[in-house]
């Protein structure tokens, strides 16, 4: 009876190690990490060159979402294979203090979430990338990872914006980041990106979590803890002391 019992005690203690190895957090989580390289700079001076065209006014309807990845062999169309999701808004131009609005409203694209897929596969491969041992397993994921810069536009801010401005489809976006500056009440100005936003707040944004089709952990880790810290050169000013630095004669 006692051989018994510990022979069901035993394939008991076998049978949770071979659950706990099978689990999806037995694995460690599988790194995304795409680099990408983006103008960050807190420098009015800067961030005015940059731009085709500085606006003041303030954010009206969310227009529509798309695609912004675009059909190599036609950019009129939408990329068959990859998805880069752009929130349109309805921005009503108060003032232009660079460059060209042809209406008082303009269209300005948010970006606000990547599409990344692929497989988590055993390939073996060497130093230099060339395949050793071909895969015998095969994980596929799929996910959406909102990028860590984009910030929902308040309708009710009253804002100047550094952009860019596509001729072809006459749509506007951001020339910088950060790329929107509040002017609030007696027109004090305030920075807003979440690149000024603390360490930890920061971090959260960054890093986003998702599971692979058969329950892998998979860290999305986007590069922009890579810059450093900004100086917020512009928070606290006024916004005639601002357009008096870039030499624009305030109306």
């Amino acid at each position: 009876m006692r051989k018994k019992s510990l022979l069901l005690l035993f394939l008991s203690l076998l049978l949770l190690t071979l659950l706990s190895g099978c689990s999806p957090g037995s694995e460690e989580p599988y790194v995304i990490a795409p680099y990408s390289d983006y103008p960050i700079s807190t420098s009015p001076q800067v961030m005015y060159e940059r731009a085709d065209c500085v606006v003041i006014g303030q954010y009206g309807d969310f227009l529509y979402k798309f695609n912004m990845s675009r059909d190599p062999s036609d950019p009129s169309k939408e990329s068959p294979d990859r998805y880069s999701e752009g929130h349109m808004y309805a921005f009503q131009v108060e003032q232009v203090l660079k460059g060209e609005a042809n209406t008082e409203i303009i269209s300005v694209n948010i970006p606000y979430q990547e599409r990344y897929d692929g497989e988590i596969t055993n390939v073996v491969t060497d130093d230099r990338g060339n395949v050793i041992k071909e895969p015998t397993k095969r994980d596929p994921y799929e996910f959406y990872a909102i990028r860590d810069f984009y910030m929902e536009p308040d309708p009710e801010e009253r804002v100047i914006l550094f952009l860019l401005h596509d001729k072809e489809t006459d749509v506007y976006f951001a020339a910088n980041e950060p790329f929107t500056i509040v002017i609030g009440e007696d027109e004090a100005l305030q920075l807003k990106s979440n690149l000024l936003l603390p360490q930890e707040e920061r971090e959260a944004l960054a890093t986003q979590s998702f599971q692979s089709k058969k329950g892998r952990t998979i860290l999305y880790q986007s590069n922009s803890l890579l810059y450093d810290s900004l100086t917020d050169e512009i928070s606290g000013r006024s916004l005639s002391e601002l357009l008096e630095e870039l030499g624009i004669e305030s109306r």
